[in-house]
This record gives C-alpha cells, structure tokens and sequence, in this order.
C-alpha cells in the first residue's frame, strides 16, 4: 500500500470500508502526474487486465507509426462476420468496411473495440509489445494473449464447468451464476495465465503517455488522443493545450478493470 497523507490513509480507510460492505477487492493505484502525490490499496500485486491491455498495445502501434515501422492512414478491407460476434463495434457491421489503422486504434480505445485490437495486435506483434513494456521497466505488464484467444480460453473453461451450452455464446451471463470457486478456476481471471499488469504500473504507463515518455512525442499524442475518445470513460480534466487522461475501464460478472 502507498500512502502519502492523512488524508490519503482516510481516503484508503473509506474504500476499504465500502468495499468490505458489497463484499469486493479493491486494487487501486492513483498518482499525480506531474508530481510525487500518490495512494494506493495493493498496488503492486499482480491482476488481470482485462481490456485495459488495449492500452499497451495503443503505444506500441504509434510508435512503430512514429518510426515509419508502418504506415498509420494505411487503409485495410476489414470483412464481416467475425469468428466471436460481438454486440458493438466491428463485429455488428453487416458489410466490409475499409479504414485506416489510426481509425482502428479510434475503435480499440474508444469503444473497446475487439475486432480492431486483434487486427492491431496481429499487425504490430506480441513481441514487440512485450518489448515496449520491458523498455520502461514494466516487468508485471504482459500481453500473451488477444481478444479471440481470451474468448476462446473462457468458453473452453466454461464448457468444462458442466453447461454445455455456455461455449461461446453467452459468457457474462454464464459467469453470472458461477460460484466464487468455479470463478476462481477461470484462467481468464487467473493473472498468471492470462493479460495482466498491476495497478502501480499502469497509471506508470498512462504517466509515461502524458509525459511523452512511453514513446516517442509524436506517438505518444497519438495515444492521448486515441484516449480522448473513450466515451464509457469521462475522466478527462481539460488542460491548457492537453486533456489529462486517467482511465482505459473494461470488466465482467467477476471483475472491474479500470
């Protein structure tokens, strides 16, 4: 646990009492960024990332823009009828829809997109996102996995849980009724098995975006205006010449990642 005031240790004491009370964990990190200010409630243990992964692989697509690794208004033909239908984004669109990558990261970030993260994903590569956390020294933060293969490890895991019916179709509300112990058994939420990183580490990263420090400055404006376009997240603070970023949110029946 961090803690850098009196005020700090009751505002730990509040969120530690209200979570108690609807029977939840909280792991939690918030620090000023562009000072020493900080708090925290298990901070550096490991969790899983759920969405919020999208956010390192944001960093890693502009940078290899930045460097000419790859062209961002590069158009791509993405075609319907993705193997896991989703009810938002890309896998509602009934017909092929052309657009560039910037556009597809708009998606990724903005509306959590999973289509335009494994696109981005397949394109900018596993290793090389793994290599953008370790230059900064992010050493909990991994993405070993994308969207479709996350999809696939908790249908497999429910199946296996007894309801042959639960595959693929309908996870939330299959985790829904699950015990706490059978929850426990989902590899999906097992952060050694699946897309983690820990709270201190990512508002490190978000700190890093704001200071063009996670990659080159033209990248990292990138990223702070793909940010920008999270309409499930208005955490932006309108600052002189910037928007002070603060949140990437994803979840599921078992967990809230943001």
């Amino acid at each position: 646990m961090v803690i850098e005031s009196e005020s700090s240790s009751e505002l730990v004491e509040t969120i530690n009492g209200r979570a108690a009370e609807v029977g939840v964990q909280v792991r939690m990190h918030a620090a000023d960024l562009d000072g020493p200010r900080q708090v925290g409630i298990g901070a550096d243990e490991p969790v899983v990332s759920a969405s919020v992964f999208k956010v390192p692989v944001s960093v890693e697509l502009a940078r290899q823009g930045a460097a000419g690794e790859l062209g961002l208004g590069e158009r791509i033909t993405v075609p319907p009828g993705p193997p896991e239908p989703r009810s938002y984004g890309l896998a509602t669109f009934r017909h092929d829809a052309t657009m560039s990558w910037f556009d597809l990261a708009v998606l990724m970030i903005g509306v959590s997109d999973n289509v335009a993260t494994d696109l981005i994903l397949g394109k900018v590569g596993k290793p090389a996102v793994a290599e953008s956390l370790r230059r900064p020294g992010l050493p909990h933060t991994a993405v070993p996995q994308n969207c479709a293969e996350l999809i696939r490890v908790l249908g497999e895991d429910l199946a296996h849980g007894g309801d042959p019916g639960t595959g693929h179709g309908d996870e939330e509300r299959a985790m829904a009724g699950l015990s706490p112990a059978q929850l426990a058994r989902l590899r999906v939420l097992v952060p050694e098995r699946t897309c983690r990183t820990t709270a201190a580490e990512s508002t490190r990263l978000l700190g890093l975006i704001w200071r063009d420090e996670a990659a080159p400055p033209a990248a990292c404006a990138d990223v702070r205006r793909w940010l920008e376009f999270q309409g499930a997240a208005p955490a932006a603070l309108r600052l002189p010449g910037r928007r002070r970023q603060g949140q990437r949110q994803d979840g599921n029946p078992a967990l809230r990642a943001q």
